[in-house]
Parts: structure tokens; sequence; C-alpha cells
């Protein structure tokens, strides 16, 4: 059977997405037919070409759920989505799958009753990152168009639920599957797998134009070690991994497939969970002559030597991503990150005299930081900014923390942006006006920093500008 699987914006544009390769590969491998339509990608070339850059293609984190981008984006490339709608219709597709996050929610609905109006009888089936949480999965199966919403971790119940479909000709409820108008069958369970070594190579081939990426993306993981407050990669799902011995096959049947894409990023939390998996691979890259550089997100462990490290270079390694997030003592503890200002200067130190760059991921208006532990941040940065190669700053959002808001003094309900903590101390100016000083301390140290994409000081205080309209029409209509 002919299935689509569909990224819409707004999502990474740089890397095709591993989960969707992965599918790809687990449907084919039994009889099955895949397209992969990454619209995302699409749009944001097509931008580039005509040089139009919207607003809402930029800044805020959360602007892809807005209805101004819908507004500003959709009506633009309507007529594309509806042309490339009636193509993989005619190439004979009968169930299409969206990956939703709440960034591309509004555009994957759009996208879909397109598809629903063309062809009634065409299901669509939603899952991804924000099908994670059964409670969002109830949200979904509710929307106009939808069919079905694959619960978790798709890797049993999605290729089930297309067997059973290509053999019946008709949509069949089970663990991790939510059909519409069937919700007595609508249960929080589902199938996963148990060892990672054991998936299938991801297939990469039904992306249009793969050599327009930055590199692929691969994912050797699930879930987290660690347990921060904010996350909710370790809530969602178990922890597993896969063997160095596994991740270096994974390599090797992604350069022979591609040999002229050697950059990889492994889409993961966490890297180095196990160290000795990780010498395993660097040194079975080294040994078998793999030319291919990767980055990949890591925690801070002390036992990051400086002779691991080294192994990690000679391997390919190029970038290390960090979650440092601050530079004060206390707040690091109150975001349960386990790891003190001192781990972290020492990490960084060790992997930028290792040749790999580093980058540290930094948030600004955590809901109990202060003046004072802002000005330890602030002070940590000066004091290590010869080892920080980047600095991705984002201002806190609450999107994940709205069950801890009594924890950490929130007013209850509010927006995961412009929320304030009962005081009124830690409110939405107050947290752009530390970044913008954040920003001009990184500039001040020669540190290479941004937030939302936006890096220069000047772009950022016209952006605040434009940010502080929305608040303060935000907070009319609240009164």
């Amino acid at each position: 059977m002919k299935v689509a699987l569909v990224l819409c914006p707004r999502w990474d544009p740089e890397f095709p997405l591993a989960s969707l390769a992965l599918l790809s590969a687990q449907l084919k491998s039994r009889g099955h037919e895949v397209e992969i339509l990454d619209i995302n990608h699409m749009i944001t070339m097509l931008d580039s070409l005509d040089q139009k850059w919207p607003e809402s293609h930029t800044g805020m984190s959360n602007v892809g759920a807005s209805e101004d981008f819908v507004r500003e984006v959709f009506p633009r490339y309507r007529g594309w989505l509806e042309t490339l709608s009636k193509r993989i219709l005619a190439n004979g597709c009968r169930l299409v799958g969206f990956s939703i996050y709440y960034s591309n929610l509004p555009m994957s609905l759009e996208f879909a009753k397109i598809l629903k109006k063309l062809d009634p009888d065409v299901k669509i089936v939603f899952g991804g990152p924000s099908c994670l949480v059964f409670s969002d999965c109830l949200e979904y199966i509710h929307e106009e168009g939808v069919d079905a919403v694959i619960f978790g971790e798709g890797d049993i119940s999605l290729p089930r639920l297309v067997d059973d479909f290509e053999s019946s000709g008709r949509l069949h409820a089970g663990p991790g599957i939510l059909l519409k108008g069937e919700e007595r069958t609508w249960k929080e369970y589902q199938e996963t797998p148990e060892n990672l070594n054991e998936l299938p190579h991801a297939d990469y081939s039904g992306f249009a134009m793969l050599d327009s990426y930055a590199g692929k993306m691969i994912h050797t993981t699930r879930g987290c070690v660690r347990k921060c407050v904010f996350c909710l990669d370790w809530r969602e799902m178990r922890f597993r991994r896969m063997s160095g011995r596994r991740i270096f096959e994974e390599f090797s049947h992604q350069l022979a497939c591609h040999p002229k894409m050697t950059s990889f990023v492994f889409g993961d939390s966490i890297l180095n969970s196990s160290l000795p998996d990780l010498a395993e691979l660097c040194r079975l890259l080294v040994s078998h002559g793999a030319k291919a550089s990767w980055g990949s997100f890591a925690i801070v462990r002390p036992d990051m030597t400086e002779n691991l490290l080294a192994k990690m270079r000679d391997a390919g390694c190029r970038w290390l991503s960090y979650g440092v997030e601050s530079g004060a003592a206390q707040l690091l503890g109150e975001m349960n990150k386990g790891v003190p200002p001192a781990r972290n200067a020492e990490i960084l130190r060790r992997t930028a005299q290792a040749g790999i760059k580093t980058i540290a991921t930094w948030m600004v208006g955590f809901p109990s930081e202060t003046e004072q532990l802002f000005e330890e941040s602030i002070a940590f940065l000066r004091a290590n900014a010869k080892n920080i190669g980047s600095l991705r700053c984002s201002l806190f959002s609450i999107r994940t923390m709205q069950e801890m808001a009594e924890r950490f003094d929130l007013k209850p309900e509010q927006d995961e942006m412009f929320w304030a903590t009962k005081d009124g101390a830690n409110t939405f100016p107050v947290r752009l006006n530390r970044m913008r000083r954040t920003l001009e301390a990184a500039r001040d140290e020669g540190i290479d920093a941004n937030c939302w994409g936006i890096s220069s000081v000047a772009d950022w205080e016209n952006y605040e500008r434009t940010l502080m309209r929305q608040y303060e029409a935000h907070m009319a209509a609240a009164c």
C-alpha cells in the first residue's frame, strides 16, 4: 500500500526528520510504498528563493502554533499545497501520516483539511512528539479530518495500522492506536521497541533533494537519564540506547547510501549516557577510516576526560551542545540539573581544548531567577567566554511546567510565554530586558550568541518592541 509521511512547518529545516526516515524503513520492510513530504523544508527553501522571510518564520519559538503564522504563511502556499495534495492522491496514497509538534499543529490541520476535501476517503493519521502525552492524543482525535492518532512511540503501532488497513480496507484499533468514533477503545497503552539495536537503518531515500539539507539526523536513544524539571523527554519515554557498535553500523549504512552526505547530527537528548559505548563508537569510526563529521547534545559529567574528548575529535566530532542553562548554582539546583557551575566550566574547558566546538544552551527567566541570580549567570559567561563557542539562548516558557505552578510561585493558567510569578518579580518585560543584557554581555566577551535566531543586539531591540506590543495586547485582552 502507498503511504505518505508529512512534516509541516514550523520545525528545524536544516536536517531531515529521522523519525520519518525510520518509520519509512519499517513500513518498507513490510512491503509498503512510502513517500515523504518535508513541507517544512520545502517552504523554507521557497521562501529563500523568493527572498520572502515572513516575520513569523523567526523569533518566538512557539510562533508556529499561532494564528498569525497560519494567516501569513498558509494563503501564500495554498495553491501549491493543493497541487501537492492532488499529486500524492493521484499516486495512490490512501493513508497520510503527520508528525505533530505543538509548533506545527495548525499547519498540519490545514493541510489535512485540503486532503480530506479532495478525497474524503483518504485516512489522516496523527503521531509524533506531541502524541507522547495521552491527553494531547484525546484532543487531536476530535480535530476535523483526523481519523486516527498514534499514541506514544509509533514503531510498532503505525506499521500494524497500515497492515490492517491494506488487508481489510478499514482502520483497526489496538495498542497505541486511537480511532475516531471508537471511544471505548481509547486506552493509555502502547507497545514500544525494547532493544533499539534491532531497529532497521533509517531510510532517507524518500526525502526530495536530500543534498539540500545540512546533513542527516540520526536517533540512537529514547528518553533521558537526567530529570530536568522543564524537560519532557524523561517523562514521556523510558530510557533506552543503542550500543556503540550499532551506532557505528548506522553511520556506515548512511555513508554507503549517500557517500557525499558526510555530516551528521544526533537528534538525541543525550549522546554520552554510556561512555564505554561512546568510546567504542569512536574506536570503530577511526579504525575503519569513516569520513564523517558529527555533533550532538551531551550531558555534563566529570568523567568526560581529555582522553575521551580527544578520541571523539579524532572520530569526527566537531561540536557538542551542553545544557548549561545558567551560571547560578541555586537555579541549577532548582532546575534539577545536578551539576554545579564549576563542573560546567571545567567540561566546557576540556571540550574546547580538545578542539571540539562547545555550544551552551542558556535559559533566561527561570521562574525563581532573581536579579542577583541573573547577575551570577552573567558573571559565569564572562569568566568562561573563551571556552564557549556558541550560546543558544531562550526566554523561559512554562509550556511544560503548568503542573508545577504552585512549586514555582506561578500564577495559575497563564500564557506559556507571557507568564508571571505571583509576586510580580518575574514578568515578560523583565525577561526581555535580561535577554538583551545577556546578548550584550556575550557580544562584549566575543561569544557567538543568539535567541530564537536573533544574534544582533540591535535586531533584538527591534524585535523586543514587537514582542512588547504583543504582550500589551495580550494583557489588555486578559483584563
